[in-house]
């Protein structure tokens, strides 16, 4: 169930794939549901994201930025940075 209330579908894992970007549909509190082209899914936060926005909390992720997603082998995904913002 993804934060919105809806299923997050999961994405093939398993070595597919190690990084790609998606788009943030929904962010809470370490938690993202990011848009591919294949589907969705629900992300956690990298270290490396964490340690950007602890630094800054304005560099958090939110609905509509472009993010790199790594999957890992164990089957996590985890978001690493925003790598796109929409101008306001």
């Amino acid at each position: 169930m993804s934060p919105t209330g809806g299923a997050a579908r999961q994405l093939p894992r398993g070595g597919l794939w190690r990084e790609r970007t998606g788009r943030v549909v929904d962010a809470r509190d370490g938690i993202l549901v990011v848009s591919f082209r294949s589907g969705t899914a629900r992300v956690t936060w990298g270290g490396a994201l964490l340690a950007r926005v602890a630094g800054d909390r304005e560099s958090a992720p939110r609905p509509g930025d472009r993010v790199l997603v790594r999957g890992w082998a164990d089957g996590n995904l985890t978001a690493e940075r925003v790598v796109a913002r929409p101008l306001p």
